[in-house]
């Protein structure tokens, strides 16, 4: 038997921004981003960079892995050869910028998301998001740095494989929209900073498999994660769909608008060895039905034409797996 002395305290911990209180928090769509060092300083601490911080993608193999701008574009360049033209950016061509620039256009064309460069490091617009990029141009010592904009007007970063933080590289400093422009080029990175709009939400997700195999062309595209992060950045569903845990501690929430008034069953698919526990909560935020059995996570329950539900699950033992999620 399992969880059943807490089982009240596990519904107000299922959710980092509980259900219970959801009515007091609106709903913001998937651009919307906060600072939350723990989900990256633990699983996915050497599984990316601050460029794999800033677009939140990272690796789901073993080891340290730096994602390089331009590794995920579709071109004839090897991931070799990629590096090469990195090295002639910082001595040859004396122009790492619009070399990385050009990089990550190229990445994000092929990802399918938007970019732009805009001028000022004011707060993104809905359905966007801002980063930052500052370059150390210094011959075979310069270097390219992102910063993340997050939706409360602060900013954070990831340092290479160290841990994420929102604070200043030299004088530790807590980074905001209004300082931004002049703290970001810290510790070197003094040769101007640039910011970008992006379509690129806020949802972590992997697009590796491979990973930076030296003699292919592009990091193969792999991106599973299809629920938000959050329960302030819910995806809205209609059906079944496939899905994953795609990181440890990874939480998974949906909106559901059903447009039939019937009994509905809602359900997790994996195999045996998986326990998979779930909350589903009424428009207003109020727990209507909970699943913390061992298993998968499976709910009964009539549900109102029209009405907005929200649905989360997480995995009770922290794994990364492939799921389903039912609806019937």
């Amino acid at each position: 038997m399992k969880k059943n002395i807490i089982l009240v305290f596990s519904i107000a911990l299922f959710f980092s921004n509980s259900l219970v209180t959801f009515a007091a928090a609106p709903v913001q769509d998937r651009y919307y981003s906060t600072y939350t060092p723990s989900r990256y300083n633990d699983f996915m601490l050497n599984r990316m960079n601050c460029y794999g911080y800033a677009s939140q993608l990272y690796y789901m193999g073993s080891g340290s892995y730096k994602q390089q701008p331009g590794e995920f574009a579709y071109n004839s360049e090897p991931f070799s050869a990629l590096m090469n033209s990195y090295i002639n950016a910082m001595t040859v061509w004396d122009n790492l910028y619009n070399f990385v620039k050009d990089r990550m256009y190229e990445d994000y064309g092929t990802l399918g998301w938007t970019i732009s460069e805009v001028s000022d490091g004011s707060q993104a617009p809905a359905g966007k998001r801002k980063i930052a990029l500052v370059i150390r141009q210094d011959e075979y010592n310069s270097d390219y740095h992102f910063y993340l904009q997050h939706s409360d007007g602060t900013w954070s970063h990831k340092p290479g494989s160290t841990q994420v933080t929102n604070k200043s590289i030299d004088t530790n400093e807590t980074l905001t929209n209004s300082n931004i422009s002049s703290k970001a080029g810290q510790g070197g990175y003094d040769d101007g900073i640039r910011y970008f709009l992006i379509g690129k939400d806020a949802i972590t997700d992997y697009p590796h498999s491979n990973g930076q195999d030296s003699s292919t062309t592009s990091t193969p595209i792999n991106f599973k994660d299809v629920a938000g992060d959050s329960i302030t950045m819910v995806t809205s569903v209609s059906g079944s769909r496939s899905a994953r845990f795609d990181y440890t501690g990874d939480k998974d929430y949906y909106k559901f608008t059903p447009s039939v008034s019937k009994s509905y069953i809602i359900s997790t698919s994996l195999g045996t060895g998986y326990d998979v526990d779930g909350v589903i909560a009424d428009s207003n935020g109020n727990t209507i039905a909970s699943d913390f059995s061992t298993s998968n996570a499976s709910f009964s329950i009539f549900l109102t034409a029209g009405s907005t539900y929200y649905i989360g699950f997480y995995d009770y033992q922290n794994h990364i797996t492939d799921y389903t999620l039912n609806i019937q």
